[in-house]
Protein backbone atom coordinates (compact mmCIF):
# COMPACT_ATOMS: atom_id res chain seq x y z
CA UNK A 1 0.00 0.00 0.00
CA UNK A 2 1.00 3.64 -0.12
CA UNK A 3 0.34 6.31 2.29
CA UNK A 4 -0.10 10.04 2.15
CA UNK A 5 0.78 11.95 5.96
CA UNK A 6 1.07 15.62 6.62
CA UNK A 7 4.65 16.86 7.23
CA UNK A 8 3.40 19.08 10.04
CA UNK A 9 1.21 16.51 12.35
CA UNK A 10 2.31 13.36 11.21
CA UNK A 11 -1.53 12.17 10.33
CA UNK A 12 -2.47 9.55 7.44
CA UNK A 13 -3.97 11.70 5.02
CA UNK A 14 -5.00 8.41 2.74
CA UNK A 15 -3.96 4.89 1.90
CA UNK A 16 -4.12 3.21 -1.33
CA UNK A 17 -3.78 -0.44 -1.90
CA UNK A 18 -2.40 -1.50 -5.06
CA UNK A 19 -4.25 -4.57 -6.19
CA UNK A 20 -2.14 -7.71 -7.18
CA UNK A 21 1.81 -6.49 -6.49
CA UNK A 22 4.58 -7.90 -3.76
CA UNK A 23 5.96 -4.45 -3.65
CA UNK A 24 6.78 -0.98 -4.28
CA UNK A 25 10.00 -0.49 -6.09
CA UNK A 26 10.00 3.14 -6.77
CA UNK A 27 7.60 6.17 -5.83
CA UNK A 28 7.82 9.43 -8.28
CA UNK A 29 5.05 12.89 -8.22
CA UNK A 30 4.18 14.86 -11.36
CA UNK A 31 1.66 16.64 -12.69
CA UNK A 32 -0.39 16.46 -9.16
CA UNK A 33 0.15 12.73 -9.78
CA UNK A 34 2.10 9.95 -7.79
CA UNK A 35 3.76 7.01 -10.39
CA UNK A 36 4.15 3.81 -8.32
CA UNK A 37 6.32 1.00 -9.69
CA UNK A 38 6.01 -2.12 -8.39
CA UNK A 39 6.68 -5.77 -7.99
CA UNK A 40 4.52 -8.72 -9.08
CA UNK A 41 4.59 -11.46 -10.88
CA UNK A 42 3.55 -9.21 -13.45
CA UNK A 43 5.19 -5.77 -12.67
CA UNK A 44 2.69 -3.01 -12.90
CA UNK A 45 3.28 0.43 -12.77
CA UNK A 46 -0.07 2.71 -11.19
CA UNK A 47 -1.08 6.17 -11.65
CA UNK A 48 -2.41 7.40 -8.22
CA UNK A 49 -4.46 11.29 -7.42
CA UNK A 50 -1.89 12.97 -5.05
CA UNK A 51 -5.40 14.75 -3.20
CA UNK A 52 -7.27 11.35 -3.01
CA UNK A 53 -5.31 8.02 -3.86
CA UNK A 54 -7.38 7.49 -5.85
CA UNK A 55 -6.06 4.87 -8.46
CA UNK A 56 -6.24 6.48 -12.19
CA UNK A 57 -4.77 4.26 -14.43
CA UNK A 58 -3.15 0.63 -14.17
CA UNK A 59 -0.57 -0.93 -17.11
CA UNK A 60 0.99 -3.72 -16.98
CA UNK A 61 5.30 -3.82 -17.61
CA UNK A 62 8.13 -2.07 -16.13
CA UNK A 63 8.74 -0.14 -19.61
CA UNK A 64 6.65 2.82 -19.07
CA UNK A 65 7.99 5.47 -16.11
CA UNK A 66 5.22 7.92 -16.83
CA UNK A 67 1.52 8.36 -18.40
CA UNK A 68 -0.77 10.88 -19.24
CA UNK A 69 -4.34 10.03 -20.82
CA UNK A 70 -2.59 11.05 -24.26
CA UNK A 71 0.87 9.80 -23.63
CA UNK A 72 2.98 7.16 -22.43
CA UNK A 73 6.95 7.59 -21.57
CA UNK A 74 8.30 4.18 -22.05
CA UNK A 75 11.94 3.28 -21.40
CA UNK A 76 13.79 0.36 -23.87
CA UNK A 77 14.96 -3.05 -21.96
CA UNK A 78 17.54 -3.49 -24.02
CA UNK A 79 19.44 0.32 -24.89
CA UNK A 80 19.22 3.49 -22.58
CA UNK A 81 16.38 4.97 -25.15
CA UNK A 82 13.07 6.95 -24.11
CA UNK A 83 10.27 7.24 -25.98
CA UNK A 84 6.94 9.01 -25.89
CA UNK A 85 4.56 7.12 -27.30
CA UNK A 86 0.86 8.11 -28.45
CA UNK A 87 -1.65 5.77 -26.52
CA UNK A 88 -4.33 5.53 -28.95
CA UNK A 89 -2.34 4.67 -31.88
CA UNK A 90 0.81 3.62 -30.42
CA UNK A 91 2.94 6.14 -32.60
CA UNK A 92 6.47 6.78 -31.32
CA UNK A 93 6.33 10.90 -31.18
CA UNK A 94 10.14 10.90 -30.03
CA UNK A 95 13.38 8.95 -29.38
CA UNK A 96 15.95 10.25 -26.97
CA UNK A 97 18.83 8.16 -26.95
CA UNK A 98 21.06 8.55 -22.85
CA UNK A 99 23.96 6.98 -22.18
CA UNK A 100 23.61 5.23 -19.28
CA UNK A 101 20.13 3.15 -18.30
CA UNK A 102 18.62 4.02 -15.19
CA UNK A 103 16.05 3.20 -12.40
CA UNK A 104 14.76 5.91 -10.72
CA UNK A 105 12.14 7.20 -11.72
CA UNK A 106 12.12 10.27 -13.32
CA UNK A 107 10.50 13.86 -12.46
CA UNK A 108 7.66 15.27 -15.37
CA UNK A 109 7.45 18.76 -15.37
CA UNK A 110 5.44 20.69 -17.71
CA UNK A 111 8.26 20.90 -19.76
CA UNK A 112 10.94 18.74 -18.85
CA UNK A 113 11.77 15.41 -18.36
CA UNK A 114 14.38 15.19 -15.63
CA UNK A 115 16.98 11.58 -15.11
CA UNK A 116 19.31 10.62 -12.79
CA UNK A 117 21.52 7.67 -14.46
CA UNK A 118 22.66 4.29 -12.87
CA UNK A 119 26.09 6.13 -12.78
CA UNK A 120 25.06 9.60 -11.00
CA UNK A 121 24.84 11.46 -14.33
CA UNK A 122 22.19 13.82 -14.88
CA UNK A 123 19.76 14.64 -17.50
CA UNK A 124 17.17 17.33 -18.66
CA UNK A 125 15.00 16.98 -21.73
CA UNK A 126 12.81 19.01 -23.05
CA UNK A 127 9.00 16.88 -22.72
CA UNK A 128 8.08 18.08 -26.20
CA UNK A 129 10.99 17.37 -28.53
CA UNK A 130 12.84 14.80 -26.07
CA UNK A 131 15.61 16.96 -27.02
CA UNK A 132 18.56 17.00 -24.27
CA UNK A 133 18.84 20.89 -22.81
CA UNK A 134 21.92 19.76 -20.47
CA UNK A 135 23.35 17.04 -18.52
CA UNK A 136 25.87 16.49 -15.77
CA UNK A 137 28.80 14.81 -14.65
CA UNK A 138 27.94 11.41 -12.63
CA UNK A 139 27.87 13.22 -9.63
CA UNK A 140 24.36 12.39 -7.90
CA UNK A 141 23.98 9.91 -5.75
CA UNK A 142 20.52 10.89 -4.07
CA UNK A 143 16.95 10.84 -6.03
CA UNK A 144 16.19 14.45 -7.99
CA UNK A 145 13.99 16.73 -6.27
CA UNK A 146 12.26 20.27 -7.65
CA UNK A 147 11.64 23.50 -5.49
CA UNK A 148 11.51 26.83 -6.92
CA UNK A 149 12.95 26.62 -10.33
CA UNK A 150 15.78 24.76 -8.80
CA UNK A 151 17.13 20.71 -9.00
CA UNK A 152 18.09 19.33 -5.59
CA UNK A 153 20.73 16.18 -5.01
CA UNK A 154 22.99 14.94 -2.80
CA UNK A 155 26.60 14.64 -4.39
CA UNK A 156 29.88 12.31 -4.38
CA UNK A 157 31.88 15.09 -2.31
CA UNK A 158 29.55 16.01 0.41
CA UNK A 159 26.82 18.23 -1.13
CA UNK A 160 23.34 19.20 -1.67
CA UNK A 161 23.82 21.08 -4.66
CA UNK A 162 20.94 23.18 -6.26
CA UNK A 163 21.16 23.92 -9.98
CA UNK A 164 18.82 25.81 -12.46
CA UNK A 165 15.73 23.75 -13.72
CA UNK A 166 16.18 25.33 -16.94
CA UNK A 167 20.45 25.89 -17.91
CA UNK A 168 21.62 23.16 -15.13
CA UNK A 169 23.91 25.84 -13.78
CA UNK A 170 24.82 25.23 -9.62
CA UNK A 171 23.04 28.13 -8.05
CA UNK A 172 23.30 27.00 -4.26
CA UNK A 173 25.19 24.17 -2.06
CA UNK A 174 25.07 23.52 1.48
CA UNK A 175 28.63 20.97 2.66
CA UNK A 176 28.18 18.02 4.86
CA UNK A 177 30.79 16.13 6.69
CA UNK A 178 32.22 14.13 3.57
CA UNK A 179 32.73 11.18 5.34
CA UNK A 180 29.28 10.13 5.18
CA UNK A 181 29.80 10.01 1.28
CA UNK A 182 30.59 7.24 -1.02
CA UNK A 183 33.87 9.86 -2.62
CA UNK A 184 34.41 7.00 -4.94
CA UNK A 185 32.46 3.96 -4.12
CA UNK A 186 29.81 2.75 -6.08
CA UNK A 187 26.02 4.96 -6.49
CA UNK A 188 23.93 3.15 -4.19
CA UNK A 189 20.34 4.14 -5.73
CA UNK A 190 18.07 4.95 -2.83
CA UNK A 191 20.94 4.85 -0.36
CA UNK A 192 20.54 8.63 -0.44
CA UNK A 193 17.35 10.75 -0.65
CA UNK A 194 16.06 14.33 -0.91
CA UNK A 195 12.69 16.12 -0.73
CA UNK A 196 11.44 19.49 -1.05
CA UNK A 197 8.03 21.08 0.71
CA UNK A 198 6.86 23.89 -1.39
CA UNK A 199 4.59 25.03 1.58
CA UNK A 200 7.26 25.33 3.70
CA UNK A 201 10.13 25.93 0.91
CA UNK A 202 12.35 23.84 2.78
CA UNK A 203 14.51 20.71 1.53
CA UNK A 204 14.69 17.49 3.21
CA UNK A 205 17.52 15.43 3.16
CA UNK A 206 18.49 11.89 4.30
CA UNK A 207 22.22 10.73 4.71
Amino acid sequence: SVLKYDLLTGDILWEANLPQTRGLAYLSVSDNELYAQTTATTDKFFVLSTDTGEIIRQIIGTAIFASTDKVNFQRSTVSNELNMIETDTQRTIWTAKLSYSFLLLPIITDNEILIRTDIGGIYCLDRETGVVRWSTENIAISNLAIGENLVYFLTRDGKLQGVDLQSGKPEQFVQFDTDRFPLNGEVHIGGYNVAYDPTMKVVFVQL
